[in-house]
């Protein structure tokens, strides 16, 4: 194996501000499902990350299908 190969992803850390109550209700969730809250929240960011890069597709390809249908 080369050392790329072994590289592991980089990562940066960010900080996402909560309301106490939202900050309680997050680590209920995360105890009922015996996960982290941190791994919540990274889940739940990549869901949001992974929809609206299907939305900014589908609206590219709406828009590419229009200047077609106005060009022809």
């Amino acid at each position: 194996m080369t050392s790329a190969q072994l590289e592991k992803p980089r990562t940066a850390n960010m900080s996402v501000k909560l309301h106490t109550t939202d900050t309680e209700r997050l680590r209920a969730i995360a105890i009922s499902k015996k996960r982290t809250p941190h791994y919540l929240m990274k889940e739940a960011i990549m869901h949001y990350i992974e929809e609206m890069e299907k939305e900014q597709k589908a609206i590219a390809l709406a828009q590419e299908s229009l200047e077609h249908y106005k060009k022809t």
